[in-house]
């Protein structure tokens, strides 16, 4: 039996498995992976998620140069939609595809009106198109399209899987900068700073005919994409995939996909669209379930109940968490959606020693507007607010969304004209919700927060213009229970367009809990308190927190076991280096000045010992492990994880063993209602692991 156990961590958790189980760790409020064999752990930051309800916002993974050496595996985003829906994939015979002969323009549409045009595909005009061709390609291939601009004034765009992750081509793109950059977007989750590929000497002419070929090929965790127009080079990069991504409005709904797309208002006529495959790779044919016609959705996510923490709904689509309603059945990339919760808690506790002019109850916040200015990171118990107070009969919907989320949903100028579009959630109805108020997380710690009795439905209302490429926004929306939310929706006005199709049932909980009874049934005689006192309880507590101690042992082994590898791959550097100096000196007595000069460069290629690509790796390794709990890829560092993961097993069975206990004790006093609660709690304790018992 695998189990796992909850903690409030400082930075968000990628999934990574190994072996059979897997652990679910409460990373600020998003759950995530990590697992070490059957047992598992992760570095604690404060205590045991099941205790304590913190939450907070996720922050991108650190990403490496251009053309790095290899780094841990890459979370990648499966194609939920499909394995919920479609037939099984067809591998495909040959290795040229006709890509236009394959596409039902309507089945295949995922944003806007296709159709079949004197051979070709062509969009229609309006806001950005998107259509999914049937075909998923594995390992290496070559895109070519040739197209022509009809109407508008904008590019054509394709969407590339790479090695899991994809990709955008831009050509002569962005009318409103002059309309001649291109680039492959977005590197290290940015559209333009930072990314090499981005060239500003190319505008399409309207009713001309371009052919553009994009080569894709993989090498384990790196990536080569070339680019040509019209037969000349074009755009190149070579570098690891974990830095490629996609910008919102590219989104397929499958990362193994490949899009045709359009700009807004840019009619495009593709004349031919071919898929190759190179070396050994390979294709499949498959037929997707598409968002209802006219819906443009970005994604299809079924979102479950998530049964561990009191008043959370698990996120909705695009993040690490529940999917199609299994618990930690599905993984998916956090970058490329906003993020969804049936929520009310605060990305990160405050003190309201800190909220001069705030309104409080408890330890809810009802409303206030206040800059803090990196507030202390743990309020005292007394002085701790750790939610949004939900009005009565709602459920509190949270949003969270990246920097270039928002620039993609309203433009990166105070006065762009999409600032003044709407955005809300819609129901099952057609019922709307709308933002009362948000709260920013600056990268500094600063937290800013704005939290109204009424709507703030334009993207004018939020602090657009205080966020950085690495803050955070989390925008509260109040909906009422029992509501069945099917898309988060922008646009100037109704009906708008999807920016998430959704399947959501707003009937889980709607207010936070007290963290501090969370983990105790309510005594019937005593509305309000906990049972805190009963030995098999305090037996309970007990057992967690030796849990926790477990863990960090476990933690600290693997960083012992990293450092010691560390040093052995620079000592295994030194001696090939001194070999060398044994060989130049040894040749240099011949007189032999060629084969001096080779040896000399072969010690210069070799550099210094901490540039090594096996001490850089191994170093990227414990820095992933650390920050993110990512297993490691090293075969001594896998045995040495799964060693130190035996630590954590005798605490595991505690817990167990004493969630097991008091079902026992509450049954036999004839206290379902108590047993069944404790109960549940233990299954959610079990569940979060992906295994039964």
């Amino acid at each position: 039996m695998t189990v796992a156990l909850g903690f409030s961590v400082k930075l968000s958790i990628l999934s990574k498995s190994l072996g059979r189980g897997g652990s679910s760790l409460y990373a600020m409020g998003n759950v995530m992976n990590t697992t070490m064999g059957r047992y598992t752990f992760v570095a604690c930051f404060i205590a045991l998620g099941f205790l304590a309800g913190c939450d907070g916002g996720s922050t991108p993974a650190p990403s490496g140069t251009n053309r790095p050496g290899p780094k841990p595996a890459i979370a990648t985003a499966p194609n939920t939609t499909a394995a919920q829906t479609s037939p099984a994939a067809v591998p495909v015979a040959g290795n040229q595809i006709d890509l236009i002969k394959l596409i039902d323009a309507t089945e295949h549409s995922v944003a806007g009106t296709w159709s079949k045009v004197d051979g070709g595909l062509r969009s229609g005009v309006g806001r950005i198109h998107r259509i999914r061709p049937p075909v998923r390609p594995q390992g290496d291939y070559r895109l070519s399209v040739s197209f022509k601009r009809l109407k508008g004034n904008d590019s054509m765009n394709l969407i590339l899987p790479v090695g899991g992750r994809q990709i955008g081509f831009v050509p002569g793109g962005w009318p409103h900068k002059g309309g001649n950059i291109s680039a492959l977007i977005q590197y290290k989750n940015e559209v333009f700073k930072g990314n090499p590929t981005v060239r500003r000497d190319f505008k399409i002419i309207t009713n001309t005919l371009y052919h553009v070929e994009a080569t894709v090929k993989i090498k384990g965790q790196q990536a080569d994409i070339d680019i040509t127009l019209d037969g000349q080079p074009f755009i190149g990069w070579s570098g690891y995939i974990g830095d490629l991504s996609l910008p919102l409005w590219g989104q397929l709904g499958n990362p193994k996909a490949i899009g045709l797309c359009t700009g807004p208002n840019t009619m495009i006529h593709f004349e031919k669209a071919t898929l190759e495959l190179l070396g050994s790779g390979k294709a499949t044919v498959a037929s997707t379930q598409q968002p209802a016609a006219g819906t443009g959705g970005l994604l299809d996510a079924k979102s479950g109940t998530n049964p561990s923490k009191p008043g959370v709904t698990p996120p909705a689509a695009a993040t690490p968490g529940w999917l199609g309603g299994k618990p930690g059945a599905t993984q998916i990339a956090t970058r490329d959606a906003p993020v969804i919760k049936l929520t009310n808690q605060l990305p990160r506790a405050i003190s309201r020693n800190f909220g001069a002019g705030m309104t409080f109850q408890g330890k809810a916040l009802v409303k206030g507007n206040k800059y803090m200015v990196k507030p202390p990171r743990f309020p005292a118990p007394t002085v701790r607010v750790d939610y949004v107070q939900t009005p009565a009969g709602m459920i509190m919907a949270r949003i969270e969304i990246s920097h270039a989320q928002i620039i993609e949903m309203f433009g990166d100028k105070e006065n762009h004209p999409d600032r003044q579009k709407q955005w809300w959630l819609e129901g099952k109805d057609a019922t709307r919700w709308y933002p009362i108020g948000f709260v920013l997380t600056k990268k500094n710690l600063t937290i800013f927060i704005n939290i109204t009795d009424t709507a703030m439905k334009q993207g004018k209302d939020l602090p657009l213009g205080s966020m950085d490429s690495k803050d955070r926004l989390y925008v509260y929306i109040p909906v009422k229970a029992g509501t069945h939310l099917l898309a988060l929706k922008l646009g100037l006005q109704p009906p708008g367009d999807v920016l998430l199709a959704l399947d959501l049932k707003t009937d889980a909980p709607a207010t936070a809990t007290d963290p501090a009874v969370t983990e105790a049934p309510k005594d019937p005689g005593k509305p309000g308190k906990p049972v805190n006192t009963h030995p098999l309880y305090v037996a309970l507590r007990a057992a967690k927190v030796e849990l926790a101690s477990q863990l960090k042992a476990a933690q600290a082994k693997v960083v012992a076991a990293f450092d010691l590898q560390i040093t052995s791959a620079k000592v295994a550097h030194q001696q090939k280096v001194a070999e060398l100096d044994r060989q130049i000196n040894e040749v240099a007595e011949t007189g032999d000045l060629d084969a001096v000069k080779k040896l000399i460069a072969r010690k210069k290629a070799l550099g210094a010992a901490d540039q090594s690509p096996a001490v850089k790796g191994l170093i990227r390794e414990k820095q992933d492990f650390v920050t993110q709990g990512i297993v490691p890829t090293t075969p001594a560092m896998q045995a040495a994880h799964k060693q130190a993961g035996e630590l954590t097993k005798p605490g595991y069975e505690a817990v167990i063993s004493a969630y097991e206990a008091l079902v026992s004790f509450h049954t036999k006093k004839l206290e379902i209602e108590k047993a069944t609660s404790v109960q549940d709690e233990m299954k959610a304790f079990i569940a979060a692991s992906g295994e039964t018992r």
